[in-house]
């Protein structure tokens, strides 16, 4: 069993050179190849590479497309032709193309139908794939939607979309597809890599940015699509404004790519983040167009900054989560596609991000990709994981400013002589691209465009570690201020319970006093004189009862008449003092209000039906003292007085079902009160008192 490869990298300003070049080069470290695969710089005309390339490879089936930049253990190049060459009898390779015309989801579905009729595919065969497609429309997920519909389930897919014009960012350009001899615009192609011997052959994946968050997560609550209009109902370029300042579009023009938004995706418990990036700012449109072009009502969106620290060290944890999932196979290629915003935003440290990969899986591994449009990559880093139907983000995805990786890997003992250290090829390339005039002016001048360099990332470094930590320490503290803001909000609703329950148990004279006191300043109420109705109400027979029957039934029976009770009087103007046991102690402004209120209760304790139960109800109005008696640890408002014990003695004095009035109270009335009503004039002998009292008893028609 064997799997053989060869590496070939050419930077030379000839198109067709450059691809004669790395294809010699590949060539001659895997002279019988099975399939070739290459990425080459959209500056070269694209036939005349792939013209180049076919001259040494013949008819050797050649899949790749064109590029932005170039990935290979040389590192990052800005124009190059990359060729990968390899042979297996444990794996085999069917790659199937298809022409787009608009049509990116049809396209996708026919170029599957086609590889399932024609490959001898079987379900359960151990494969996974790369995806080359153009980018134009800005719609590359509609290649995964076209692939999913036809596949009839998960498939691994790692690759990007072709890049076009690399002298312009803000507008995407037709890419271009290799398919063998041909060269092809607004097409897709997919290469699919079956393991012959499942045991010993091996696929790991990964994806992978890294970011710092500047605000909380928001919810996008008015969406076209991909199109946001509003978040948590405020419009979003307004939510811009308020984290990015006034001048927050030239702020996101300028650096775009440094800020972001991540959303969420979960499987359970388990939470991965995706980039969101702001590809469109529409100002008269009050709208940002989002990349990838996903359905975005309802999604989660935090927004972050991204920065280059971060970035590199992603590329690190891509390649040993990678690297990782191969478990005890050893890597034969990688596959790297990483988004061409990293590279705006990495710019001269764009080489770091290709070395973290080159470390992790040293130089004996060939390392092959290029910055994409938009990059593909499996949600899972194990094959097992990706192709379980059971798992909830089981498949691929469309990315953005994120790297992904694939790799291949085997059981198989290399003859240690067929190893290639790749290292050797960075030499080559070194030495076929060394400046030529070497004269001491010259030297001296590179030396000084070096340091000026050297200096100036420095500085940008430095300026980007201290923007990150003021972003962070702004994020930070906003989150404290959320969280305090929302413990005060708890508090404060904690508080409002508890004043509810107070209040429910305080009379609400009593409540009014106490706030207007702390309003001015005062902590306690002031003891004063008034002049007032008192009421007192009386449950005749009541004592009986509650000696005969549970708690439970004598405090039910008591609420039955004392809830309705309780209405009539705060409806009447009234305020209760307390409750003492069966007994009632309200106090009212005037008598007419309090024989109102008394009258309402005994005809709706009549009406209802008493169970056995009568009411006596005493009212007098006088002087009496509101003041505060009791210690430091317990205190009670309580009113004192001649008037208080006499309105408790009329109540004791009262007919039951009747209403007994001291004279006092009944000079006041309003007389229309006492239509209808039967009124007793007499004179009663009350504890307390020599002379017997005239009183007055008002016996209410139900």
């Amino acid at each position: 069993m064997y799997i053989n490869k060869g590496l070939g990298v050419a930077a030379v300003d000839d198109s067709y050179l450059a691809g004669k070049k790395a294809a010699e080069m590949a060539h001659s470290q895997n002279p019988s190849p099975h399939i070739a695969i290459m990425f080459a710089s959209s500056e070269y005309e694209q036939e005349e590479v792939v013209r180049g390339a076919v001259e040494i490879l013949g008819k050797i089936p050649l899949f790749g497309s064109s590029s932005y930049y170039e990935i290979s253990n040389v590192g990052f190049m800005k124009k190059s032709v990359v060729i990968l060459l390899l042979s297996s009898d444990v794996i085999e390779f069917k790659m199937f193309s298809a022409r787009c015309e608009g049509a990116p989801e049809l396209a996708a579905s026919s170029l599957i139908s086609d590889f399932q009729k024609n490959s001898g595919y079987s379900p359960g065969d151990k494969t996974t794939c790369i995806l080359l497609a153009d980018e134009s429309h800005l719609n590359g997920i509609k290649y995964l939607d076209g692939i999913r519909s036809a596949f009839g389930g998960p498939l691994p897919i790692c690759g990007g979309g072709s890049g076009g014009d690399i002298k312009s960012f803000d507008k995407f350009f037709n890419g271009f597809q290799y398919f063998n001899g041909a060269v092809t615009s607004d097409s897709m192609g997919i290469l699919f890599i079956k393991a012959l011997v499942p045991d010993a052959v091996g696929f790991g994946y990964a994806f992978e940015s890294s970011w710092s968050p500047i605000a909380r997560p928001v919810i996008c609550t008015k969406t076209d699509k991909n199109v946001v209009y509003e978040v948590d109902g405020i419009p979003v370029l307004k939510y811009l404004k308020s984290h990015l300042g006034e001048n927050f579009i030239e702020t996101m023009n300028e650096t775009r790519y440094k800020y972001s938004f991540i959303s969420s995706v979960k499987d359970g418990i388990a939470e991965k983040n995706v980039v969101r990036t702001p590809g469109i700012i529409d100002n008269n449109a009050g709208s940002i167009t989002f990349f990838p072009a996903e359905d975005m009502q309802g999604m989660k969106l935090q927004p972050v900054q991204l920065s280059r620290d971060e970035l590199i060290d992603s590329a690190r944890r891509a390649a040993v989560k990678a690297k990782e999932s191969l478990g005890d196979l050893a890597a034969e290629a990688v596959f790297v596609f990483s988004c061409h915003l990293r590279n705006r935003i990495l710019h001269s440290r764009t080489d770091e991000e290709i070395a973290m990969i080159r470390d992790v899986f040293g130089d004996d591994v060939p390392i092959i990709g290029f910055y994409c449009a938009g990059e593909y990559a499996p949600n899972y880093n194990a094959y097992d994981d990706v192709v379980d139907p059971a798992r909830e983000l089981c498949g691929s995805r469309q990315l953005s400013t994120s790297i992904s990786i694939m790799a291949i890997g085997s059981k198989i003992l290399r003859d240690p002589e067929s190893v290639i250290d790749y290292g050797d090829i960075f030499k080559k390339h070194l030495a076929d691209t060394k400046v030529l005039d070497t004269n001491e002016k010259s030297l001296r001048k590179i030396v000084q465009i070096a340091r000026l360099l050297d200096n100036a990332e420095q500085i940008i470094s430095e300026t980007e570690k201290a923007f990150k930590y003021i972003n962070n320490e702004h994020y930070n503290l906003s989150i404290k201020l959320e969280q305090k803001n929302m413990e005060l909000m708890k508090a404060n609703e904690r508080n409002e319970k508890l004043q509810e329950v107070i209040r429910q148990h305080t009379p609400h004279t009593v409540w009014k006093k106490a706030h207007l006191s702390v309003d001015a300043g005062r902590y306690e109420i002031p003891d004063e004189e008034i002049n007032c109705t008192l009421m007192f109400l009386d449950i005749k027979g009541f004592t009986t009862y509650a000696e005969k029957h549970s708690p439970a039934e004598v405090i039910g029976r008591l609420n039955k008449i004392f809830a309705p009770a309780t209405d009539i009087i705060y409806k009447n103007g009234g305020d209760i003092d307390k409750f003492i046991g069966d007994c009632i102690f309200c106090t009212f402004e005037s008598s007419s209000a309090a024989l109102r209120a008394a009258s309402e209760i005994q005809k709706k304790l009549k009406r209802a039906g008493s169970e056995g139960f009568t009411v006596r109800i005493g009212i007098n109005t006088g002087r009496v003292i509101s003041g505060n008696v009791g210690g430091k640890i317990r205190r009670d408002n309580t009113l004192i007085g001649d008037a208080v014990n006499m309105a408790q003695r009329l109540e004791a004095n009262c007919s039951p079902g009747a209403v007994l009035l001291s004279s006092s109270s009944f000079d006041a009335l309003d007389r229309e009160l006492l239509k209808d009503c039967a009124v007793v004039e007499k004179t009663i002998k009350v504890k307390g008192r020599e002379e017997a009292v005239k009183v007055f008893e008002i016996f209410i028609n139900a």
